[in-house]
């Protein structure tokens, strides 16, 4: 095998893993943005707040996460992501709910 073909193979290997990469990080925001709409639609249902979170991994695991990158984005990794989102919208809530208090006694 001369250099050129060593170059070629190391090339189309960086290639492929780059796109790799980014495929993974374009999920990862359609992954965001689908917990937050699902976490939101789930709210208003009549059920523990465990099985609302297992509603909403199950959903993500099972429409958006590719067969391929479900060892890198299991379930558990899922449910992190959708209670860091669930946490800041619950944050946002609690500090919208103290400024409207405050502007009441104003």
């Amino acid at each position: 095998m001369n250099t050129i073909n060593i170059i070629d193979i190391i090339l189309t290997a960086l290639v492929i893993v780059v796109a790799i990469i980014c495929a993974y990080r374009k999920m990862g925001t359609t992954i965001r943005s689908k917990a937050t709409f699902l976490i939101a639609e789930v709210a208003e249902l009549d059920i523990l707040g465990p099985e609302k979170m297992q509603r909403v991994v199950n959903e993500l695991y099972e429409k958006y996460v590719p067969d391929f990158f479900k060892s890198f984005m299991n379930k558990q990794k899922l449910e992190e992501i959708a209670q860091g989102i669930y946490n800041d919208m619950k944050l946002f809530t609690e500090n919208d709910l103290k400024d409207s208090v405050y502007k009441e006694e104003l």
